[in-house]
């Protein structure tokens, strides 16, 4: 994955590992660096909006580049147990506060695959059955409208690891869980469990990597920062990717790096850096 390769359909860019760009340079730059798909928070399509880019517009620069939009991260409505700030990031505002409508509309407009809902700020004391139910009935308004659905699990909220991800989902037939693997080193979810993972269980993909002195650590957990570029880490994730092709083929494996260093970069520079180290990790699957 150099400049201007044949674009991979497989290895995806999430927005978090070029927090910089705006939706035109994500195209571009996933179109460069060789990214066959995007994941795309809210609140940069509404930019792109309000900079005076038309849909038609958005979706020739993502024909032009050989590059879809993937999945839309993430947008409401509200889940049970989930109570907003009174001060909200501003890159997270949009998707947090839109409404239903707005965000279907919008997935419509990028021509997205999958919407991700999470328990993003939720209670880790919400019912699950309550969770289940909600997320349930909105999976069925997706349906209609041709979309699947992720649920991405996050420890800390009411749905704090794989396995209880898998009970949200399970019957569901347009929904999986987005599978992060920062997600997973963190709620201790085992590679028996992801080897155990069968066709349908996943909708999303997002990778980065964890070294093991992080996994040890008895410092405070810090969002959004401390991951590191696949296999800068000690996650298997060779083989964890490998298994997730092999019950989800064709599935796309989207890097998602939260960190200072990442963000210290230039969009340029860092799909660049990102883009050879998923370059790296698929050469060994």
């Amino acid at each position: 994955m150099t400049t201007n390769p044949a674009t991979n359909p497989a290895i995806g860019l999430c927005w978090g590992t070029v927090e910089k760009a705006s939706l035109d340079q994500m195209i571009d730059l996933a179109g460069r660096h060789g990214f066959g798909a995007l994941q795309v928070r809210p609140g940069l399509y509404l930019d792109a909006r309000k900079a005076g880019r038309t849909d038609a517009e958005l979706r020739a620069a993502l024909k032009r580049n050989n590059v879809r939009v993937e999945v839309i991260d993430t947008f409401g409505p509200r889940l049970p147990g989930i109570k907003l700030p009174d001060k909200i990031a501003e890159r997270d505002r949009a998707g947090l506060q839109m409404s239903e409508d707005e965000g279907f509309a919008l997935a419509e407009a990028l021509e997205a695959r999958v919407i991700n809902l999470p328990h993003y700020m939720g209670r880790p004391d919400t019912p699950l059955p309550q969770i289940i139910d909600a997320f349930g009935s909105f999976c069925e308004r997706a349906r209609r409208r041709g979309f699947k659905v992720s649920f991405e699990f996050i420890p800390g909220t009411g749905v704090s690891n794989l396995a209880t991800g898998l009970k949200v989902v399970r019957g569901i037939g347009n929904a999986g869980v987005l599978f992060d693997t920062w997600h997973m080193s963190r709620s201790n979810s085992t590679l028996r469990e992801v080897l155990d993972l069968k066709p349908g269980d996943v909708t999303a993909i997002q990778i980065s990597d964890r070294s093991r002195e992080h996994m040890h650590t008895t410092k405070p957990y810090v969002p959004m920062t401390g991951r590191l570029q696949p296999g800068d880490g000690d996650l298997p994730l060779a083989e964890i990717v490998r298994h997730l092709l092999k019950t989800h083929p064709g599935m796309n494996v989207a890097v998602e790096v939260f960190s200072d260093e990442q963000r210290a970069y230039s969009p340029d520079e860092a799909a660049r850096v990102s883009a050879a180290a998923m370059s790296r990790l698929f050469s060994r699957l």
